[in-house]
């Protein structure tokens, strides 16, 4: 792995500077401000340092773990100290704030936040939650929550939502009015492309088949402001104005602040363990849509986009469904609504469909996740692993209907139980197939199939297995969703299919 690497925006140069177990060691930013880490044995971050080039501190941390990796401590300089306590499936259960304040979580047996105790200078405050039999959350405290027959949230105490037939939220109309006062469009992929609020219209536009967004435009085609990336698709700077900001993060990847081209701070921001914004400043404060975890925060409405879904940050769950829910072994995977697994501190769900464990420090903690992101592929990710995002957990598999069409396929293929769910290790990683019958891989799918990360990453596994001849051919099957009426693998996917010799069929089954 190179021990050094620059990036160039035509203006500014980035630095970052690896030691020798590949993780990031010191980051030095367009400006000349910089961020440096130290790790312990096990590759968590132990301590992180940020500050400008004059020497002013951002931030300084060190950090502490138990035995499965939970952050349990975060102490500065002051000797202040913040504390975390979590049950035996990892969920958060406490944290202990500097200023004394308390917050304790309480959990159902599906993993639904059910409960939320604060206690401040002996005085304790208690919301509870209710949930009906498909986890959605159906009660905040006094506010009542409504979905329709897809399980994607239709109204809360604040907002009426509206969405289309692929289950992708397109308008939001405050309580009591009646025309939207946001709406959104989608492309083929999934990703946003276009935001609408109160007139005001925002365009997105993507580095290739990334999730990055590269710059933003007006209605009228100009450009308002657009975005440098690592070369592991680390969000770096924003240009704005004919000038240029530096992103800030801390030890989980939130933007903490933004610094000019002299390294005056002209945005800080707080949140808390669950992503609600705190506190803000400074004059550049809200131009900058990225905040909490790396995520795209939506100003007018305080929720946080991640591509595949919308999530809550006061709730701590997302309006809609998992497009992936996960293991049937796995109670926090199967629950579709859950944030992080309830581990805000220590997870991250970068594009709603499963969730990865930062254990490194801001840029560092996304080079894993972000190489799937610019589209570099596994072995991106493999080298990236080293010193960012690795999964949490188990990487969430087929909903149910998907392992119905996994046995009617296997029926039809006389496989044996020998045939089914066969795992190939490839590096670091594994690669589980649905079906491996005659020297063929079989994949199944059900309903709208983008390039999510998660899919490409199986489509990058796929082409190494056929080039490393592990396989003699890959065969993907896609079938119609009885509860959408759609097989639907995006134009893109079909694309990189072809790309990697991926042969495809749609079938009229639905499941």
């Amino acid at each position: 792995m190179d021990q050094n690497t620059i990036v160039q925006d035509g203006t500014y140069t980035y630095r970052f500077d690896y030691d020798e177990r590949g993780h990031v060691r010191t980051f030095t930013t367009g400006n000349g401000a910089g961020a440096t880490f130290t790790y312990d044995d096990r590759g968590l971050v132990k301590s992180l340092s940020v500050g400008t080039a004059d020497g002013t501190e951002l931030l300084a941390e060190t950090y502490r773990y138990d035995e499965n990796g939970n952050r349990t401590e975060i102490a500065i300089p002051t000797g202040a100290k913040t504390l975390y306590r979590y049950d035996a499936l990892d969920q958060l259960v406490e944290e202990q704030w500097p200023d004394g304040t308390t917050i304790e979580y309480t959990y159902d047996g599906f993993g639904n936040r059910t409960k939320i105790v604060k206690t401040k200078e002996g005085s304790s405050t208690t919301t509870t939650a209710d949930y009906n039999a498909a986890n959605q959350l159906v009660r905040f405290g006094d506010e009542t929550i409504t979905y329709d027959a897809n399980g994607n949230r239709t109204e809360d105490s604040e907002y009426q939502y509206e969405w289309n037939e692929a289950d992708q939220l397109v308008a939001i109309t405050r309580k009591g009015e009646s025309a939207p006062f946001v709406t959104y469009k989608y492309d083929d992929d999934g990703r946003r492309i276009q935001k609408t609020v109160n007139g005001v219209v925002t365009n997105y536009h993507y580095q290739g088949d990334s999730l990055n967004v590269l710059y933003e435009t007006d209605a009228s085609g100009n450009v308002v402001q657009s975005y440098v990336y690592g070369e592991n698709g680390q969000l770096l700077a924003m240009k704005k104005g004919g000038a240029t900001y530096f992103y800030h993060y801390n030890a989980h990847g939130d933007v903490i602040a933004l610094t000019d081209a002299q390294g005056n701070v002209v945005a800080r921001y707080e949140y808390d363990t669950w992503g609600q914004l705190l506190s803000k400043s400074g004059e550049m404060a809200d131009e900058n849509p990225y905040r909490y975890a790396g995520y795209q925060y939506d100003e007018e409405t305080g929720l946080y986009y991640l591509i595949a879904r919308y999530y809550h940050p006061t709730h701590g769950v997302f309006l809609s469904m998992d497009p992936d829910p996960g293991d049937s072994d796995d109670i926090l995977t199967q629950n579709g609504y859950t944030y992080a697994n309830n581990n805000p501190v220590m997870m991250v769900d970068p594009d709603g469909h499963f969730v990865w464990m930062a254990i490194n420090a801001g840029l560092a903690a996304y080079d894993g996740y972000k190489a799937y992101k610019a589209g570099k592929g596994w072995k991106g990710v493999a080298f990236s692993a080293a010193f960012g995002l690795v999964g949490g957990g188990r990487l969430k598999a087929a909903r149910s209907a998907g392992l119905a069409a996994e046995k009617y396929l296997a029926r039809r293929l006389g496989a044996k139980p020998v045939h089914i769910q066969r795992i190939f290790n490839i590096g670091k990683t594994k690669r589980r197939a649905d079906i491996v019958k005659n020297g063929t891989l079989h994949e199944v799918k059900v309903g709208r199939v983008s390039a999510s990360i998660f899919t490409r990453a199986q489509v990058a596994k796929d082409a190494w297995l056929l080039k490393n001849r592990k396989v003699k051919r890959v065969h993907w099957n896609f079938y119609i969703s009885s509860r959408t009426g759609k097989v639907d693998p995006s134009r893109s996917l079909r694309k990189l299919l072809k790309k990697h010799g991926i042969s495809y069929s749609i079938h009229r089954e639905s499941f």
